[in-house]
């Protein structure tokens, strides 16, 4: 349980932190850093498949991708690992995060399970 409180905690000084900081290279490696500590902490992970939509497909290059995540994690932490993981930067501030076809907002705890299938979905234009 604490380590789950300083998980969300870090969390959010991470996030108050990038929201002042522009650069690229901080970012980066803020998202390492939490990679690192999701990975060499107690959390459950789970096998999840994360797909990419118009311009996020175009900036990734493949449709679809299969990682392990852990399986509770803020919407926002899972965004901005996905897209500092993935490079689109460019697009995070328009992007919106499904999960098995549910939009989510970014305050939200995800309980996440096998083979749950993530959404990254940038604003479509057209007629």
């Amino acid at each position: 349980m604490l380590l789950e409180y300083q998980s969300i905690r870090l969390s959010k000084i991470i996030q108050y932190f990038t929201r002042w900081c522009s650069s690229r290279i901080v970012r980066c490696l803020l998202a390492i850093y939490r990679c690192i500590m999701y990975e060499n902490s107690n959390f459950s992970k789970t096998h999840v498949t994360v797909l990419f939509f118009a311009k996020a497909r175009e900036l990734v290059g493949v449709k679809e991708i299969k990682i392990n995540i852990p399986n509770k994690i803020l919407a926002a932490d899972l965004l901005e690992l996905i897209v500092t993981t993935y490079g689109l930067e460019s697009i995070k501030d328009t992007v919106i995060l499904a999960i098995n076809e549910e939009y989510v907002a970014s305050d939200v705890k995800l309980q996440l399970s096998e083979n749950d299938v993530i959404a990254i979905i940038p604003p479509l234009s057209g007629g």
